[in-house]
């Protein structure tokens, strides 16, 4: 029986962007791409993930970006079925709070403006890079979501801060840290790898959606670590 690994997604909620990576990876795993609804806090999503691990047998998460706090959560909350975890471009307080906080605002044009969603998706997800696939692959998601979703959500990470259960995690952790990230500042993956127990931390040359411009090098630092 291969292991499972649940994939939790970014802000968009979707997994759709996992598609690339899950890919790769479905051969080794019994891929769980997992999906958000809209959700009114960051419990409330804590509990949405822990009811997509299976009912048997050990799991190993990847969480992206939003999602790290809530696996974070998970591993706290049911470290003996998870046997470990992968963090991409992710953080366990707010990396950008002033960012989150006007992004939170009902009138956030950056959210309701297609034009602007777009231009977002290209400074804040691939830094200028030159991904077509994947920044193809990222405005298509973005433009498909809500806006009015996307915004509750910036407005809950605002507020996030696990930080406090980060010494008691001994479970295998693999941060990623994307080089060219503008949306998660380097302290924030130096941090979970400093107060983690048990993790590794690796730096690769990408904008904050690495995964998506990088599936094949992620993949095979993938399952190097979780085998």
């Amino acid at each position: 029986m291969r292991p499972s690994l649940l994939m939790l997604p970014g802000l968009d909620g979707s997994g759709a962007l996992f598609a690339p990576l899950a890919g790769l990876l479905a051969e080794q795993y019994e891929v769980v791409v997992g999906h958000y609804p809209d959700l009114p806090g960051f419990d409330d999503y804590v509990e949405h993930a822990a009811s997509l691990l299976p009912a048997e047998g050990p799991v190993c998460l990847l969480a992206e970006s939003f999602s790290g706090p809530v696996a974070i959560a998970l591993l706290a909350r049911h470290r003996p079925r998870i046997a470990a975890a992968v963090l991409s471009a992710t953080f366990a307080v707010s990396p950008r709070p002033l960012l989150t906080r006007i992004a939170g605002w009902p009138a956030a044009a950056s959210f309701t403006s297609p034009l602007l969603r777009r231009l977002a998706v290209d400074l804040f997800g691939f830094n200028g890079g030159d991904y077509p696939e994947a920044r193809a692959l990222a405005r298509r998601v973005t433009e498909e979501g809500d806006p009015a979703v996307l915004r509750r959500r910036a407005a809950i990470l605002n507020r996030v801060d696990v930080t406090g259960l980060l010494p008691a995690i001994d479970n295998p952790v693999l941060c990623l840290r994307a080089s060219r990230d503008r949306v998660v500042p380097a302290a924030h993956g130096a941090m979970l790898a400093r107060r983690l127990t048990n993790a590794r931390l690796i730096d690769i040359d990408a904008p904050h959606l690495l995964l998506q411009c990088r599936p094949e090098e992620c993949a095979e630092l993938i399952r190097d670590f979780l085998s």
